[in-house]
């Protein structure tokens, strides 16, 4: 299976979000979405052991789903 890889406009070569989420080091995070109302992030934890997807609207953080990694 060949595996074709994605340009920008620019085109410079561009990850896809599992693959950004695959090369967080512990303690990076990532936002994987957003708007004008809040946004959602990813953050790999210190140890590297587990994976957090949280969600900010406003004032309010929540850790909405977390798992081994």
């Amino acid at each position: 299976m060949k595996v074709t890889e994605t340009r920008n406009a620019k085109g410079k070569p561009m990850k896809t979000l599992d693959q950004q989420i695959n090369s967080l080091k512990p303690g990076q995070s990532i936002k994987i979405s957003g708007n004008e109302y809040g946004t959602c992030h990813v953050e790999r934890s210190g140890n590297g052991d587990t994976l957090r997807f949280i969600r900010t609207i406003g004032n309010t953080t929540t850790v909405f789903k977390s798992c081994k990694f």
